[in-house]
């Protein structure tokens, strides 16, 4: 019973460790968000009226994320409209439609209307993005703090800053960590898979270059008990 309990104790100590790195986590995107809040307390003091930056590519982002779901709801191509540039219509391939965004601002537009959704991902974009640097850097420094701050640089820099003037296709920069963490995935599953032969042909190397050893070494045990029982078997006859 005490070798079956001490055999799990690693195991149950390594899922405790677990759920603190998930808070911790989640923890980090909570400060984030909180960051990004307190840079547009403005607009958020009356989100259905203002806007985060200026006007022009602001109001097109708003028609953006109405346009998708709307153009979707009613069978029609988003990527193309004919809302405008009449009668020809535009090929918004051509534009910046964040067909993306829209769809996952879909239920905001639907309740709240363009003007909030606009202002939640723009709020969210350096919180996310930073959030996604984040749990890439993590992977590959010791300690959260590291982590922290290189996700901040990410998603707060000057870069950042400056296109939260209104353009929310150039602040969604979540993407990039993302594809990085996939990357990192298959290639690890790459070399995994190309390396597997080679872990193999190693190991049967080693067992066959380990194995007359062993023998060997048996084979010489074998001979001393033998020779230690004759001896013994030689003394007792002596005696008698």
């Amino acid at each position: 019973m005490t070798t079956s309990v001490a055999a799990r104790a690693p195991v149950d100590a390594s899922r405790r460790l677990e759920l603190p790195r998930g808070i911790a986590s989640l923890g980090v995107l909570a400060g984030y968000a909180g960051i990004a809040l307190l840079l547009f307390r403005q607009t958020w003091g009356d989100p259905s009226h203002r806007i985060i930056g200026g006007h022009g590519d602001a109001e097109a982002s708003m028609w953006y994320l109405a346009w998708a779901p709307w153009a979707l709801l009613h069978g029609q191509d988003p990527l193309v409209t004919h809302q405008m540039g009449g009668p020809a219509g535009v090929n918004l391939m051509w534009h910046t439609p964040q067909t993306l965004t829209a769809l996952l601002t879909w239920p905001v537009t639907a309740t709240a209307g363009p003007v909030v959704a606009y202002n939640v991902m723009m709020t969210l974009a350096p919180a996310v993005s930073a959030w996604c640097a984040y749990l890439v850097i993590r992977r590959h420094v010791p300690g959260h703090l590291p982590a922290v701050l290189g996700g901040l640089l990410y998603g707060l820099s000057p870069y950042m800053l400056a296109h939260s003037v209104g353009h929310l296709n150039l602040t969604t920069v979540w993407v990039p960590p993302l594809l990085l963490l996939v990357l990192e995935e298959l290639v690890g599953l790459l070399l995994a898979f190309l390396l597997r032969p080679v872990h193999v042909f190693v190991r049967k190397i080693g067992h066959a270059a380990g194995m007359p050893r062993k023998r060997g070494l048996q084979s010489h045990l074998a001979q001393g008990r033998s020779s230690v029982g004759r001896a013994a078997v030689s003394k007792t006859v002596g005696r008698g």
